[in-house]
């Protein structure tokens, strides 16, 4: 396998609009903490020397304390691991 040098996280299926185009339907369904760090690890596991993750949802800022803890966790396990970590949402 190749290492893994990106991927996008869906935190939530709930979102604060109702756009007629979206893909993603209105849906209660949100990651929990142990849900996020498994696949956190995961990642890390596989990544390459930097690796690029997108918060992505329904609106990932409705979880807005689960990305933040994500995203801490991501940048010191990265540091630790030797991996260069960056981060950021898509968002409405």
């Amino acid at each position: 396998m190749r290492p893994i040098i990106g991927a996008h996280i869906l935190l939530t299926e709930r979102c604060n609009f109702n756009c007629k185009y979206c893909f993603v339907r209105q849906n209660p369904n949100t990651m929990d903490w142990p849900t996020l760090k498994a696949s956190i690890d995961w990642l890390l596991d596989h990544a390459d020397k930097r690796l690029n993750i997108t918060w992505f949802g329904g609106e990932p800022l409705l979880c807005w304390e689960l990305m933040m803890r994500g995203t801490k966790y991501l940048q010191g396990e990265g540091k630790q691991r030797g991996i260069q970590v960056a981060c950021g949402p898509v968002t409405n």
